[in-house]
This record gives structure tokens, C-alpha cells and sequence, in this order.
């Protein structure tokens, strides 16, 4: 095999080259490109024959895992799953850049990383290079992307040293000249709790205690359907219930919202006898941003619960029904754990909505309590 080398000036990208060398990837071939840390080899994530090529060109071991790179965070949810929302936060504040998160892979993909592939997990991140980005949107597909080195060798940071390893191995190398960093990522495990740094590279174990810190503060989500009555209520006693305590955020929103919308007369009048004014609170649509936020998820109908699965199923573990979540290990179960919605019905029916809000929310602070 003969490999093609391939210049691009990183200031004056050609597409043309780029949409080649994507070419090269969707037939199943391996290109070396650059990213901000050190040069990579590219493969198509989804095909199989690829991803073995790759562990074969660099000599790994069929039980380490190789890492992913995408094009942007909403690609994450179609490789993992269980994702913490200490992820997006770390995401927020380094992606595009040198830091890869590993996370439990979805179970289709579990054959990614190897043999192994450490009981299902895969690391992810956006690389900080515009050619690296242009290749990956260009390929349509996540890109298995380790270091363009043989194991246990230096990563390269030119194509020249690559080339002495790679040499008609690979079918393309993209040029762009010197890496800019030639430090490669720093890799964090969120699979455990604390989190674990793998490998301290070019984000430092201070930039990331920084954002730990500040991710102290647990987000609690409450969800209904048109945000007006059930979760408004939840919200106003969950936070009166917690309010002693800084590290939780407590926010709602309805799977059939609109934006802006005051509570029901009947549901501020309702909270008024509890000394809890909702008055202010406006109504909030659901929405991804606001999903991958939260670090719980409260729901009042399995219907709900249903809708955001639908949206997400990387949720699964982070949803639950309020009137089921403070008796998660406990006997008492529920025939019908749906709390009812009280929208247009008289102010007695409000009542009693509001005392089985109230009992979950006293089991739900006493569960978080005990965390």
C-alpha cells in the first residue's frame, strides 16, 4: 500500500482535500490527521473492520480502548450513556480542547474499545483544530482517534514522525505541519465516583478541581406537563424542604409547555397555605439543555417519564417518578405511582394533589438526605 500525503495549510483550509480524506474514512480506510495535542489515526467508529485495523497498525493490545472524537456535544448521546451532568459541565467549559471523558459506552457499542474495553466504557472529546473538525463533520460519523503512534511509543507531533512508523500502512496522511500543543489530552473517568484522572496532559488536575467546585451543587429537576400546577408545586416544597442546604439547585419544567406562563390561580392559592409563594414562577419547556443539566430527574406520570426516554434514553437512570423516588428500596410500593394533574379541576382536587406531592417531597428530602 502506497500512503498519500497530503498538505493542508491549517490557515487556509482546502475542503476539497478534506472531503478525500473523509472519503478514505466512510470506505474504511485510516487517515493520519492533526489535532491541537498530536496527530491522530482516523477511522470510522461504526465499522468494525476499521476500528481492528487500528489496533493492528499501532500494535495495541486488543484490551485497551481507543478513544472518540466528534464533531459537537450532541453526538455524545449516541455513543454513551448515563451521562453525568458533571460531563457537560466539564464539556462546557473545555470542549472543543484536549480533554477526553470517559463514560459507560451504550451497549450496542460496547466491542469499540477492544476485546475489553474496560467493562464498557468509551472515551469522547471535540478536538480544538479545524482541520481535525472539518475531517470529522466532512466523514459524517464519530472518528476512533488515537495518538498516530505505535504502543508505548511518543505520539507523533509532525506528519514526518509518523511517517516512519505508518509508511504503507495507512492509506492517507494529512500534513498541516507541527501540532500546536504536542501535549496530549488529559483523560478523567467519569464511570466512577470521585471522578479519576486516567491521564494528566494539557487540562491540568487544578483547571479541572476548579470545575468540580463550582459542580458542588446537585441539580434537581421536576417535571409535569404544561408547568403550571404539579411541578410547580413540588418545586416550591422541595426548596423550602432543602433550603438549609447550598448544594442543591432545584428547577422545573413540562414536557408540553409554553414559555412564560404564571402558575394556576388554584396552585398559587393552594401554596399560599403552605407560607410558599409561587407567584412568581413562570412556565419553562422542556428541553435538551435543560435535561443534561439536571443530575435527578423527577417526573409525575409514567407518561412523562416516557416522553424525555423518547428525547433520551441515555436518561434511563437519572428519571424517576417523584411518588416512587422516596421509596426506592423500600417495600411499600404503588399501584399507580402517577401523581394526577389537577389542570381545571375544582380547588379540592388541588388539595389533594397537593397532599401526594407533599409525601413524596418529604420522602424525596429525606431520601436526598441519606445520599
Amino acid at each position: 500500500m502506497k500512503t498519500e500525503v497530503v498538505k493542508i495549510d491549517p490557515q487556509n483550509i482546502d475542503l476539497e482535500k478534506i472531503k478525500k480524506a473523509a472519503q478514505v474514512i466512510k470506505k474504511g480506510g485510516i487517515v493520519a490527521f492533526p489535532t491541537e495535542t498530536v496527530y491522530g489515526l482516523a477511522a470510522d467508529f461504526f465499522n468494525k473492520q476499521a476500528v481492528d485495523r487500528i489496533f493492528e497498525v499501532k500494535k495495541r493490545p486488543k484490551d485497551k480502548p481507543l478513544s472518540v472524537q466528534i464533531e459537537d456535544i450532541t453526538y455524545l448521546e449516541k455513543l454513551a450513556c448515563d451521562i453525568p451532568a458533571f460531563a457537560y459541565q466539564l464539556a462546557g467549559k473545555f470542549w472543543p480542547g484536549p480533554l477526553t471523558l470517559v463514560l459507560p459506552a451504550r451497549p450496542e457499542y460496547n466491542w469499540a474499545g477492544g476485546k475489553a474495553n474496560r467493562g464498557g466504557t468509551i472515551g469522547v472529546r471535540i478536538p480544538d483544530n479545524k482541520i481535525a473538525r472539518s475531517l470529522i463533520k466532512e466523514s459524517a460519523t464519530a472518528l476512533v482517534a488515537p495518538s498516530a503512534n505505535l504502543s508505548a511509543e511518543p505520539a507523533a507531533k509532525t506528519a514526518q514522525e509518523l511517517m516512519h512508523s505508518f509508511n504503507g500502512l495507512i492509506e492517507m496522511v494529512i500534513d498541516s505541519g507541527p501540532v500546536e500543543l504536542g501535549i496530549p489530552s488529559t483523560v478523567v473517568d467519569l464511570t466512577v465516583c470521585p471522578y479519576k484522572i486516567l491521564r494528566e496532559g494539557a487540562i491540568s488536575r487544578k483547571d479541572l478541581q476548579s470545575v468540580r467546585a463550582r459542580a458542588a451543587v446537585k441539580t434537581i429537576l421536576l417535571v409535569c406537563t404544561g408547568n403550571s400546577c404539579r411541578s410547580v408545586m413540588a418545586w416550591g416544597l422541595l426548596k423550602k424542604m432543602l433550603k438549609e442546604r447550598g448544594d442543591y439547585k432545584i428547577m422545573t419544567a413540562g414536557t408540553r409547555a409554553f414559555k412564560g406562563i404564571p402558575p394556576t390561580g388554584e396552585t398559587i392559592q393552594v401554596m399560599s397555605e403552605q407560607d410558599i409563594d409561587v407567584s412568581g414562577h413562570r412556565t419553562s419547556p422542556l428541553s435538551d439543555e435543560i435535561l443534561r443539566e439536571a443530575d435527578l430527574i423527577l417526573v409525575m406520570e409514567r407518561a412523562h417519564k416516557e416522553n424525555i426516554l423518547e428525547r433520551n434514553p441515555c436518561l434511563r437512570n437519572k428519571v424517576h417518578l417523584l411518588n416512587e423516588f422516596g421509596r426506592i428500596g423500600k417495600e411499600d410500593k404503588l399501584v399507580d405511582p402517577d401523581i394526577p394533574d389537577p389542570i381545571g379541576k375544582p380547588l379540592d382536587f388541588y388539595h389533594r394533589v397537593l397532599d401526594i406531592i407533599k409525601e413524596s417531597i418529604v420522602r424525596t428530602a429525606k431520601k436526598l438526605g441519606e445520599q
